[in-house]
């Protein structure tokens, strides 16, 4: 059974939980609404916010915020009553879905069913490995799951899309922290030497260095390095 998280802040949440258990069939986990108490103890691809109205929204606001320095997750904002002007915040600050409960919530079931479908379809294969953003693991050799960070995921993301080619340092930087990121070369390679550190040492040879100019995605380890 796939699970959903959600972070409630109006006491009252039956009617929406009825929906997605009814409906969708997720198990629901749930979050405090106290960034203090705050843990995810496992790693969930939907996190909901689920508010009342406009009294919540600088609450949720600094949740979303808060949540995007440590999950990935798809955010979704459900709320009785919207206003069309803090959709658009909650949409700038990570969210992907803004949903009016008492007008809209037929349509969370199909929400969640595309997303998943989605995330199943961006699975990227290489002969060795499969890296899975439904999860962010990566899987060496069909046995082996390895959690990535965020950052870590962004980079073999990038490795992957361009197997037995060599990717700039310049261009990882830019994809890992964006166009005009002030990161550096040293950054890059201790976020490389992280990411190797999750390996088997046999696997490390996987993301190859290439000297003066990146890195790249290997077929099989070629180097000890």
């Amino acid at each position: 059974m796939k699970e959903i998280g959600l972070i409630d802040f109006t006491n009252n949440e039956e009617i929406f939980l009825t929906e997605i258990i009814q409906v969708s069939k997720y198990k629901i986990i749930r979050i405090p609404n106290k960034k203090e108490d705050f843990k995810l103890s496992k790693r969930l691809d939907v996190i909901v916010l689920n508010g009342n109205d406009s009294s919540d929204f600088l609450t949720i606001c600094e949740w979303l915020a808060f949540l995007k320095s440590y999950t990935s997750a798809y955010f979704i904002v459900t709320l009785g009553n919207e206003d069309k002007n803090e959709r658009l915040v909650y949409l700038q600050l990570g969210a992907m879905q803004v949903i009016n409960l008492n007008t809209q919530s037929s349509e969370i079931p199909i929400l969640l069913k595309n997303y998943h479908e989605k995330l199943s379809s961006q699975k990227i294969s290489h002969k060795s490995l499969e890296l899975n953003s439904a999860n962010r693991t990566l899987v060496v050799d069909g046995n082996k799951e390895v959690e990535l960070t965020r950052l870590e995921y962004k980079i073999m993301n990038c490795l992957s899309n361009n197997i037995g080619t060599t990717v700039s340092y310049k261009e990882l930087i830019s994809y890992v922290w964006g166009q005009d990121s002030s990161a550096s070369k040293i950054q890059l390679s201790n976020l490389i030497f992280s990411l190797r550190g999750k390996l088997d040492p046999k696997d490390r040879g996987l993301v190859k260095t290439i000297r003066s100019k990146g890195y790249m995605l290997a077929d099989r380890p070629q180097d000890n390095l």
